[in-house]
């Protein structure tokens, strides 16, 4: 009986190739297995700024609190 590789997992900058398999029932075989880019999220959407707290121009002025 043959032993196990004993590397099954050669790196690279971009990726790494896995050694699969188990050499009995599935031959052995190399398979690429590329890095994943790592990918920000989208920034939140823009808040639209708070609307001030004077009427619009040309409304007519708020009537008169009652005291």
């Amino acid at each position: 009986m043959l032993a196990a590789p004993t590397v099954t997992v050669v790196p690279y900058p971009n990726g790494r190739y896995e050694l699969r398999g188990d050499g009995i029932t599935v031959p052995y075989y190399w398979a690429w297995v590329p890095a994943q880019l790592y990918i920000a999220p989208p920034p939140p959407p823009a808040v639209p700024p708070a609307a001030p707290d004077m009427p619009p121009v040309g409304s007519p002025p708020p009537p008169p609190v009652a005291g």
